[in-house]
């Protein structure tokens, strides 16, 4: 059986895949993952506004700062939901372009197996004609059985 050894090129698209690979693993594992500072600093923003807000009726009594405080909290949370949904679409995307990127990955993977399959039946096919050309008497130099020692004898 013949070894195989990979060449420089082969070596080094190794090295370059497992590079991707991680990097990919890395980037993969920062979405869904925990909320960056800005985003906590966000959040606590949103949540002390919607408190104030419906505190002040507590503080000054009057109909009027109530449905100002209300309305300002209504308004705060269609921003928090507003910023939430954008922040989903920007995850939506980045998820959309790494599953590209990954199917052109694997597209790519795919085209070069094929060139692989190809080339290995090609080679295999070369052995086979090689080897009937050598129980034909081209160049075997044997009798026909395997041996390669031009005794027939038997």
């Amino acid at each position: 059986m013949t070894e195989i050894n990979p060449d420089k090129e082969d070596i080094e698209a190794i090295k370059h895949f497992l590079e991707e690979r991680e990097k990919i693993k890395r980037i993969v594992g920062r979405i869904g993952g925990k909320p960056t500072r800005y985003e906590r600093i966000i959040n606590a923003t949103f949540f002390v506004l919607l408190v104030i807000s419906f505190i002040i009726p507590l503080i000054f009594h009057g109909q009027t700062m109530r449905l100002l405080s209300i309305e300002f909290g209504v308004l705060l949370i269609s921003l928090k939901i507003l910023y939430s949904l954008a922040n989903e679409a920007k995850v939506a995307h980045f998820q959309f372009w790494i599953l590209s990127t990954i199917e052109w990955r694997l597209h790519d993977m795919n085209n070069k197996i094929t060139e692989i399959a190809d080339e290995l039946k090609r080679r295999i096919d070369e052995i086979d004609s090689d080897r009937r050309e050598g129980k034909d008497g081209e160049g075997g130099g044997g009798d026909g059985r395997g041996r390669g020692d031009g005794d027939s004898s038997g």
